[in-house]
């Protein structure tokens, strides 16, 4: 480790850790969860972990339901049977953000080096085929930087964009942590073009009715 590394932490391995597994054969499905199941082609036990953990439900397509959880908009409110131990789903840290803190503390207390920690987690994006990284939680840095009044090339100043950095690094560690069996549970990014801002986190997350998808969409009544 290096001071101003950033260590980017699969979410799945973080969940695990604080044991965020629900075993499936303890779980009893609701109608509504019958219902979900039977229009999306999932599990009625999965469907009611969804909706256990959703904040919004919206629609969805065969294996997957499309969700708010926690701002973020996600497939099956981040809940994943993907190598997950057993008949169980993982589903997402309680407190991402808390749980990004304590790794920075740890890292500082075990290597003495000063350290950014990304949580990172998949998503998949509007017409798009594939997954992508998504910091699902981040401190040490700041995650989004402010473009708006900069000039661009013809001296017009820029009028509503940002970039998510935090999102950007995180697809960079996804791609060396794969999806499968490659057991790679973090990636050391070393050398980003970040600003630094200690132990505080910044959130990249947007209202709904600011969004230029979501905005559109309207929640599932089942």
């Amino acid at each position: 480790m290096r001071n101003g590394d950033i260590v980017a932490v699969a979410s799945k391995v973080v969940s695990i850790s604080e044991n965020r597994i629900v075993k499936l054969n303890t779980v009893k499905p609701s109608g509504k969860a019958t219902r979900l199941s039977r229009q999306f082609g999932l599990t009625p036990e999965f469907a009611q972990v969804i909706i256990n953990e959703a904040d919004r439900i919206y629609s969805g397509v065969e294996g997957a339901v499309l969700t708010l959880k926690d701002g973020h908009v996600t497939a099956n409110a981040g809940a994943d049977r993907k190598n997950s131990p057993g008949n169980s789903a993982v589903i997402w840290p309680r407190d991402p953000s808390r749980s990004a803190k304590r790794l920075q503390s740890a890292i500082k207390g075990k290597t003495g080096k000063a350290v950014s920690v990304i949580i990172v987690d998949s998503r998949v994006t509007p017409l798009r085929l594939g997954t992508v990284g998504l910091c699902l939680a981040s401190v040490g840095f700041k995650p989004v930087r402010d473009f708006r009044k900069m000039p661009d090339l013809s001296k017009r100043k820029i009028r509503i964009t940002y970039q998510a950095i935090g999102d950007g690094l995180a697809a960079a560690a996804h791609v060396l942590m794969g999806e499968a069996e490659e057991r790679v549970p973090f990636v050391i990014v070393r050398g980003a073009p970040v600003t630094l801002n200690g132990n505080r986190g910044i959130s990249e997350k947007m209202q709904t009715e600011d969004c230029l998808y979501m905005s559109q969409i309207r929640p599932l009544t089942t």
